[in-house]
């Protein structure tokens, strides 16, 4: 999807898109981590997969490594929101 604005937009919030952007990204992970995606399900889905392999903690290491997937979707889709800006 590719936004386009308009250069009479002179009320535009960068970082008000910055955050609005980085919580749809937030909500949706939530969903897909509240949804059926399990590892029982995976074994399930996908052949050879082993759910005794995946860690079922939550440590401060997948903390940051979600954290930095937020932050590079929300980088992701504000550049693509903004990409005609400058022209």
């Amino acid at each position: 999807m590719k936004l386009h604005l308009r250069e009479a937009n002179t009320q535009f919030d960068k970082m008000e898109l910055y955050s609005y952007m980085q919580d749809c990204i937030e909500d949706a992970l939530e969903s897909v981590s509240s949804s059926e995606l399990s590892v029982n399900m995976l074994k399930s889905k996908v052949p050879g997969y082993d759910p005794d392999w995946c860690s079922t903690d939550w440590t401060s290491e997948n903390n940051k490594k979600y954290q930095t997937l937020v932050q590079d979707l929300t980088n992701l889709f504000y550049d693509m929101a903004l990409a005609d800006k400058d022209k």
